[in-house]
């Protein structure tokens, strides 16, 4: 048998075999294994093991690319908190304009909104067991939010009661928005994440396991969401739990944009205009709820440009975030297949 390159996939089977068979499934899985391995080839973490095609690439993969957003998050979450208490500050010296306290809040707060969604959206959209997902997702999510609860009581240097009130409530509630989004994206399309590997896998099918285990999750989300001060059904809870739909729709897509390997130019215009308006409509959203408790709803139709304009820079914001973090996700090998 001749020695075949990295980018022949075609399919080695005699004539005979070949008018007998079913190309599609053959041809799907020659495809899916070179996308695998094409994923590999692209890494730039990975590049330079690829002849050795190590069994601790695939761990590798996931670990990197899982903990690099994991830090991300640690950080901006205590870029958060210290923001937070700046603003605090501010506002009991001198009331701010609000055009300067929208511009303030856009900023501490929409790159850890945009980053969180990254988090609990690529480890939902991701391909094994759903409680291992929502295992990891706790395991990368609790050190950011702790940073920002934990830096903001060591500056202000005392205790947080009042302000803790209510808001890991809020935090759980956009959470939930985000993961239920990227959740059924994987079980309900075509579309998965894969973090990178050598061989193609068989696609985990929705089942009987599969729900089961989104029972025990739902279950146990929900008693903990009710033992929670401020866990109830508010008017808050829902803006938090819609921003974090909102602001997981423009990862949705941007994992697409980013991670897919084979794309026309024309559908990477496309998705990058969708990208960046998905990102404007959660921004515009948060910046809507931020205004409303001070001039009520009269206000959005009224202002409508200039809140538009004011949610600019949270798009900035966010776009950013979330494409440094899949550049950082496709330098690792992870790849969105279909």
């Amino acid at each position: 048998m001749t020695q075949r390159g990295f980018d022949d996939v075609s399919v080695d089977v005699s004539a005979d075999a070949t008018r007998n068979a079913d190309p599609g499934p053959v041809q799907t899985k020659a495809t899916h294994s070179y996308l695998a391995r094409r994923a590999v080839h692209e890494s730039g973490l990975f590049r330079w093991l690829e002849p050795i095609e190590t069994d601790l690439i695939p761990v590798w993969s996931v670990v990197s690319g899982l903990m690099g957003i994991g830090v991300a998050l640690f950080f901006l979450g205590g870029l958060a908190g210290a923001g937070k208490y700046w603003l605090d500050e501010q506002i009991r010296a001198m009331p701010l304009p609000m055009n300067l306290q929208i511009v303030y809040l856009q900023t501490i707060y929409l790159p850890i909104a945009a980053i969180s969604a990254v988090a609990l959206v690529v480890i939902m959209f991701w391909f094994p067991s759903i409680i291992l997902r929502f295992v990891t997702a706790l395991f990368i999510l609790a050190p950011g939010t702790t940073a920002f609860f934990w830096v903001y009581e060591v500056i202000q240097g005392d205790a947080i009661s009042s302000f803790f009130y209510g808001v890991p409530a809020l935090l759980m509630s956009f959470f939930v928005g985000s993961a239920t989004i990227g959740l059924a994206m994987q079980m309900m399309t075509p579309w998965e994440l894969t973090h990178c590997q050598w061989q193609t896998r068989k696609r985990r099918l929705t089942g009987i396991t599969s729900l089961m285990e989104l029972t025990v999750v739902v279950a146990l989300a929900y008693a903990l969401f009710k033992r929670l001060e401020g866990g109830e059904i508010s008017v808050q809870n829902a803006q938090l739990l819609s921003l974090g739909f909102l602001f997981s729709l423009p990862t949705l897509v941007a994992c697409i944009l980013f991670l897919r390997l084979e794309q026309s130019s024309r559908s990477r215009i496309q998705l990058a205009l969708a990208f960046v308006a998905l990102a404007w409509a959660g921004s515009f959203a948060f910046v809507c709820f931020e205004v409303i408790p001070y001039f009520g709803t009269s206000i959005l139709p009224q202002k409508f440009s200039w809140l538009a304009t004011l949610s600019l820079l949270g798009t900035l914001l966010t776009v950013l975030t979330t494409a440094i973090s899949m550049a950082w996700l496709r330098f690792c090998g992870w790849s969105c297949q279909k």
